[in-house]
């Protein structure tokens, strides 16, 4: 090669470098803006979530004030009862509407990771079967929330 082919040549390869450093940068602000509008759309989603929940927990926080009030002032037991019969209905709804689930456990294998064994219990039949729920558990898809307290058998220790 001539000198002035290689210096063609080299000139040539410069502008090519150059556009690909360019491209490489506007690429890069692209990827920054594209992470800055899925953190905002993330964001909304989330405010968006919040704001559903809250609004019924409010509705159901001014029918606690209600039938607190009807405490006060009714002489009819039945009354308040059914009053707080309605709030347990309506947060039991809230929780169902936003996919939280109790969690069914009798009968089931024993996981710690899931399970708070308070105690156990022996017995004749398959170990690391949960036997009682002490308190119920909840999940929100895959996620445990709060996690069942439960009675484990354990096999009787045959002497």
């Amino acid at each position: 090669m001539s000198g002035e082919a290689v210096d063609e040549r080299l000139k040539k390869l410069e502008e090519e470098n150059k556009s690909l450093k360019e491209s490489i940068l506007y690429l890069q602000s692209e990827l920054a803006n594209m992470r800055r509008l899925m953190d905002k759309e993330m964001d909304r989603v989330r405010l968006s979530t919040l704001e559903r929940v809250f609004s019924r927990l409010i509705t159901i926080y001014q029918d606690f004030g209600r039938v607190l009030e009807g405490l006060r002032s009714a002489s009819n037991p039945f009354t308040t009862a059914e009053g707080f019969a309605m709030l347990y209905r309506e947060l039991e709804g809230l929780l169902k509407s936003e996919g939280v689930e109790r969690m069914e456990v009798l009968g089931k294998p024993f996981n710690p990771f899931e399970h708070e064994a308070v105690e156990y219990v022996e017995g004749e039949k398959d170990e690391d079967v949960i036997v009682e729920e002490i308190e119920p558990g909840y999940r929100l898809g895959d996620r445990v929330l709060k996690p069942p307290k439960v009675k484990v058998a354990r096999r009787r220790a045959t002497s």
